[in-house]
């Protein structure tokens, strides 16, 4: 349980700088390991969002550096344009 909250910034970052889609993307063992603790209870009290992992959450990794491609995710993460769309 300690180490899937580190996991839940590294698939937010990514996404949000990156534009890369970890969960339903092609990291099946990774979704299937996270669906495993979504399961549980406990984990599901204490998941967190993309946007506090990115936004609220001081980065534990360093700087974020975008590249244009995230810009429609990162937008969308952070309620940008017409609607909020967190993942």
């Amino acid at each position: 349980l300690q180490y899937v909250s580190y996991m839940e910034r590294i698939i937010a970052s990514v996404l949000y700088w990156k534009g890369l889609k970890v969960r339903g993307g092609d990291f099946r063992r990774i979704d299937r390991w996270l669906e495993a603790f979504e399961e549980r209870p406990c984990y599901i009290a204490t998941k967190s969002d993309y946007y506090t992992l990115i936004s609220a959450i001081p980065s534990q990794n360093g700087p974020g550096y975008s590249i244009p491609e995230a810009r429609d995710i990162a937008d969308q993460i952070c309620g940008l344009g017409s609607a909020w769309k967190i993942p």
